[in-house]
């Protein structure tokens, strides 16, 4: 997973710091899937990406949240294709996925 389980090696406040979290682009089916650990909290209300800061914000009803890093080649040249991304909760030590969203994608140039 992207955090690695050790969530204090990201920045504090991004969810990398409060989820083990990884992001998955498939090229060739012009998809972005983020798996993630914990139930969040609130309701995610939507994403946004800075295309040319590579940073994905997570939007609550309380404000935006970072991802926690900028995204690498593979991700982005996906993300930037996209208008929605799937994530999925899922049982860490099973892998299997709990629950699941379709999150709109809002792309800033």
């Amino acid at each position: 997973m992207t955090s690695n389980n050790d969530l204090s090696q990201f920045p504090p406040g991004s969810m990398l710091s409060q989820l083990v979290m990884d992001i998955y682009a498939d090229q060739a089916k012009k998809t972005v899937t983020i798996l993630y650990d914990r139930a969040l909290t609130e309701e995610l209300l939507g994403l946004h990406y800075h295309e040319d800061a590579r940073e994905l914000l997570f939007e609550f009803a309380k404000g935006k949240l970072p991802f926690g890093i900028t995204l690498n080649d593979p991700v982005h040249n996906v993300l930037i294709t996209v208008d929605t991304v799937t994530l999925l909760h899922y049982h860490i030590d099973t892998q299997t996925a709990l629950s699941g969203m379709d999150v709109p994608l809002n792309i800033i140039k």
